[in-house]
C-alpha cells in the first residue's frame, strides 16, 4: 500500500513523528539489551518510554497484544518470550535481541501501512483488555 495523507490521516512528517514516538523507546531497548545496560526498579527491568518508567515485560506484552490485533498473521512470539524471561529474571541471548529487532522492523512497516483509525481502535482495545486483566475481569 502506498502512503496517502487521505488514507493515513496525517502528513508524512506527522506520520514519521508518530512512528518515532511509538518505536523509539523500543529500538532504544534493543540497544540497551545489546549493551547489557537495562535499568531496574525493585528488581523489575524497566525502560523509559513516553515520559515514564515502564515495566519492559508489560510493555512488550502490551505492544504484542496491540499488534496481534492489527496483523494477526505476524509472528510476534519473541515479545512474549522476552517478556516472560525478563519478568522471571532469566537470561536473554543475542539471538533473542536480534529476533526482537527483526520483529520491531516488521511491525514498524505494518504500522506505517495501517490507517490511523485502525491503529487507534487496536490501541484502545488493547488498553481496555489490560485494564480488565488488571481488575481481574475475564473478557
Amino acid at each position: 500500500m502506498s502512503w496517502s495523507p487521505r488514507k493515513m490521516g496525517d502528513t508524512r512528517r506527522e506520520r514519521d513523528a508518530k512512528v518515532w514516538r511509538t518505536f523509539g523507546p523500543l529500538y532504544k531497548l534493543v540497544r540497551d539489551l545489546r549493551e547489557g545496560d537495562v535499568d531496574a526498579i525493585k528488581g523489575e527491568p524497566v525502560l523509559v518510554a513516553w515520559g515514564e518508567y515502564m515495566s519492559i515485560a508489560h510493555t512488550l506484552t502490551g505492544f504484542s497484544g496491540c499488534f496481534k490485533r492489527i496483523a494477526p498473521e505476524a509472528d510476534l512470539s519473541i515479545f512474549d518470550k522476552l517478556a516472560k524471561r525478563l519478568h522471571n529474571g532469566a537470561p536473554i541471548t543475542e539471538d533473542d535481541v536480534n529476533q526482537l529487532e527483526q520483529a520491531l522492523q516488521l511491525i514498524e512497516k505494518i504500522y506505517r501501512a495501517t490507517p490511523l483509525s485502525q491503529l487507534k481502535q487496536a490501541i484502545l482495545t488493547e488498553q481496555i483488555a489490560i485494564e480488565l486483566d488488571a481488575a481481574g475481569i475475564n473478557h
